[in-house]
């Protein structure tokens, strides 16, 4: 069980101060001190709580690369130089170079052909466009190795967190709610470009390049992490009922993405979630009525969210929106569920809706559907219906169809996911595998105005 944690009010109507708690250790009683007026004299610290958080342990077998040593690099550019100059057969070259035609350098010619810098035929080696640039110094030939690159993963935010131990939480640490994230080779092909990114970030002059041994090379298991929850009431006046929260580990690192996971569930659930905290009192803002914008609120930059949460957010942005920008590959059965939604959002004024549609003409849609949002489109001059493959043959666009899943709202937010929203049905489980989604808030007009510009639409 976690340790449960009493206030001591000492004239609260007075001084509108919370004491720190008698029970609290060394770690928490600092955290008060360091944070007690981290969000100004409107907030009171109401507690500190200690949090056990679900982290994933991952070492991964990958192959990286990095720029050859210079012997190696020179060796290569003579080589090139002699093919270039007809000096281009096994027996001529070793014999400029004063060598034995078995001689281990020569083995090198190998690798320029691998890399596909030379060619060979008739008995003799020819320079191909690569080689030229290589030449001049445009292109390296990396060497690649093995390693194992261990990292942590942030059990309900998918983020890569770092590469280096994490203090491990005890029994008196409350285990926060939710299904953790599984981590898997999946997983790992999904975060490709997060995770490597982070390898090259760490790790000056390399970079990965693969995995080294397909669906072998994960190893993963959950710790839970030493976290500390700081729990911050709004006073008397604009702020009063409003909660702002703060999680930190030991070393002081802020998780504003992690904090944001527990918003969502108090703001889902707040008496469920914060009555077992003895000695917290939440009174909701009777501002706050809407939990998904309570949660769009919450969000600073982005946050991974649950995919099932994504037909939410879309019917969010019609209700709410007057700007809504959609990217499906498919439209099927699923889309009806949205026909009344997207009419009611064509009805008010000054809306307009982008539905950008189909990966190639070989993927067939519903045509009761499709009818139905043509007849829309007939009906409202705000609505800008788009069959991708068709608009790009027709004005010479270099892109041929969509892919994408996208969910635009003003310049508000957007969405991207792996979440077949016009097709899969979450409430039928129709085959429906795990999926990833993300919500932006920064720079989301810029976005928006760049899809236009792909697909050149106004």
């Amino acid at each position: 069980m976690a340790e449960k944690f009493r206030h001591n009010h000492k004239n609260q109507k007075q001084s509108q101060k919370v004491l720190p708690n008698r029970s609290y250790n060394k770690v928490q009683s600092s955290l008060y001190d360091d944070f007690e007026k981290a969000y100004g004299m409107d907030y009171m610290l109401q507690n500190v709580l200690q949090i056990a958080w679900p982290v994933h342990k991952v070492k991964l077998d990958v192959i990286v690369t990095a720029e050859p040593e210079n012997v190696l690099k020179e060796i290569h550019f003579t080589l090139l130089q002699l093919i270039k100059l007809n000096i281009n057969t096994y027996e001529s070259i070793a014999a400029f170079l004063g060598l034995e035609p078995t001689d281990f350098l020569l083995d090198e010619l190998l690798e320029l052909r691998k890399n596909y810098l030379i060619e060979y035929h008739n008995e003799a080696f020819y320079i191909k466009p690569m080689g030229e640039d290589y030449l001049m110094g445009k292109i390296n030939i990396p060497v690649t190795e093995k390693k194992v690159y261990a990292i942590c993963i942030d059990g309900f935010t998918n983020e890569v967190i770092r590469d280096y131990e994490i203090t491990r939480a005890d029994e008196t640490f409350q285990q926060i709610e939710g299904q953790s994230i599984k981590i898997d080779y999946t997983f790992i092909e999904t975060h490709w470009l997060n995770i490597s990114a982070k390898y090259k970030a760490n790790n000056k002059g390399f970079e990965i390049v693969d995995l080294a041994n397909g669906r072998q090379s994960v190893d993963s298991h959950q710790l839970f992490e030493k976290r500390y929850l700081m729990i911050f009431k709004g006073k008397e006046g604009a702020e009063e009922g409003k909660i702002k929260l703060k999680l930190v580990n030991e070393s002081r690192q802020e998780f504003s993405n992690a904090c944001q996971v527990i918003e969502t569930f108090i703001f889902n659930s707040p008496e469920n979630y914060l009555q077992k905290f003895e000695g917290f009192e939440y009174k909701a803002s009777s501002k706050n009525n809407d939990p998904l914008k309570d949660k769009l609120n919450a969000i600073d930059g982005y946050l991974h969210i649950n995919f099932q949460e994504v037909d939410d957010y879309l019917r969010y942005a019609l209700t709410h929106g007057k700007t809504v920008y959609l990217e499906v590959p498919r439209i099927l059965k699923k889309a009806k569920s949205f026909i009344d939604d997207i009419e009611q959002f064509l009805k008010k004024p000054e809306s307009k809706l982008y539905l950008i549609y189909g990966v190639s003409h070989d993927y067939k849609h519903d045509e009761g559907i499709l009818s139905k949002l043509n007849e829309l489109k007939r009906s409202y001059r705000n609505f800008v219906l788009i069959d991708l493959p068709d608009h790009a043959y027709n004005i010479g666009l270099e892109v041929s169809g969509v892919h994408n899943r996208t969910i635009i709202k003003d310049s508000d937010f957007y969405i991207e996911t792996s979440y077949n929203f016009f097709t899969l049905d979450v409430e039928r489980k129709e085959k429906i595998s795990a999926e990833t989604a993300t919500i932006f808030k920064r720079e989301v007009e810029e976005y928006l105005n760049k899809q236009k510009k792909l697909y050149g639409i106004r």
